[in-house]
């Protein structure tokens, strides 16, 4: 019976070998990257070198996973489509009748990046030039 455990105790390094490689293989069609937008970022000016922004929504998680965006003294779901259009619509408005053209979003830490992006694309369909995006902290 010991000589079992023997012999079994010299194989196991090669048995997590092959267990390792196998998973690694399994792994790595799941790793490669989907496609997505590539963004140029540009260098961070400070607070100061940005000209204030008369555009303000604020984008707060919402408990059933998607986003709610107050905006002019309104509140928006982005999780329907009605929402959507309804905050669209205010915010086309409003960029039309403003010469500066920037949107200061102050976003909620929890806020995922896809939900930022798609907040960012409706505002350059909306006339918006510039997007300066807040963190809100705890």
């Amino acid at each position: 019976m010991t000589a079992f455990f023997q012999r079994f105790a010299a194989a196991a390094p090669w048995l997590t070998l092959a267990l390792l490689l196998a998973m690694f293989a399994f792994v790595h069609g799941r790793l490669a990257l989907g496609s997505g937008v590539e963004v140029a970022l540009p260098e961070a000016g400070t607070a100061d070198a940005v000209a204030p922004a008369s555009l303000v929504a604020l984008a707060l998680p919402a408990g059933d996973g998607s986003v709610l965006v107050f905006f002019d003294d309104a509140r928006y779901s982005l999780g329907d489509a009605a929402g959507v259009q309804s905050f669209t619509r205010r915010l086309a408005e409003r960029a039309a009748a403003d010469e500066s053209g920037r949107l200061a979003l102050l976003a909620d830490k929890r806020i995922s990046a896809g939900d930022l992006m798609r907040l960012m694309d409706v505002a350059r369909r909306c006339g918006v030039r510039h997007v300066q995006i807040l963190e809100k902290g705890d």
